[in-house]
């Protein structure tokens, strides 16, 4: 699917997409900045009309892999857009040795690099090492961007996908898979960090896997939440 403006200074690109056979879709998401460049999340396969379409914006400022599992495409996103800094979550680097990181999240040098201005603000969602997941939030805009923290996939017509994600308690509603859940391995750290992504005065929640949120989305997160204590 082309690149589509969903709020003002949001954009995103949908694919298709499988994993272990469940159909979970894909997004990319691209925020713009205060500068009037934009930053890439999740960067996805993106084909040579989106890529086009993202320039056409303005300066791609960084391509951001957002959690230890979303980064399959950011050394091509990187390669498109030589002129942007690569920021990625911890873990990344090892996983794609060739290709240079500029900063990891959660670290004052990527808010640096990121060329964020007072349009971005990230949190990084402690004490889920294994996901190592961050959390961006759009301030013109009102919009929260997650990677697999949300998940919202409400149907499918593919009985594996509904059955698989049913066992996950990913299926229906705005969730935390208990795939995600299992990443969690400091329950405290990682309750704090929801509550400061909760001090965000969220409308729409943007996520990686399933259908965008437009409406009361710091309530969703809250709910979604709800059973972290």
């Amino acid at each position: 699917m082309a690149l589509r403006s969903v709020a003002d200074g949001v954009w995103a690109v949908d694919f298709a997409f499988k994993l272990l056979g469940v159909q979970v879709g894909l997004r990319t998401t691209v925020l713009g900045t205060d500068d009037g460049g934009v930053v890439v999340l999740a960067p996805a396969k993106l084909e040579p009309a989106d890529l086009d379409a993202i320039r056409a914006l303005g300066p791609v400022r960084a391509v951001i892999a957002p959690n230890a599992f979303h980064h399959l495409f950011l050394r091509r996103a990187a390669e498109a857009f030589p002129d942007a800094r690569v920021l990625a979550a911890a873990g990344v680097a090892e996983k794609q040795p060739e290709l240079r990181i500029h900063a990891t999240l959660g670290t004052p040098e990527a808010a640096t690099l990121g060329g964020f201005g007072e349009a971005i603000e990230a949190v990084t969602l402690d004490g889920a090492r294994k996901a190592s997941e961050t959390v961006f939030f759009h301030r013109p805009s009102r919009t929260l961007v997650a990677t697999d923290s949300v998940f919202h996939i409400v149907k499918s017509e593919d009985l594996w996908t509904r059955t698989f994600l049913r066992m996950n308690a990913a299926y229906g509603a705005p969730a935390a898979s208990r795939i995600f859940r299992s990443s969690i391995d400091d329950r405290k750290r990682f309750r704090a960090s929801i509550d400061r992504a909760l001090e965000w005065d969220t409308e729409r929640i943007h996520m990686a896997h399933g259908e965008l949120i437009e409406t009361g989305g710091r309530d969703v997160l809250a709910r979604t939440y709800a059973w972290l204590k």
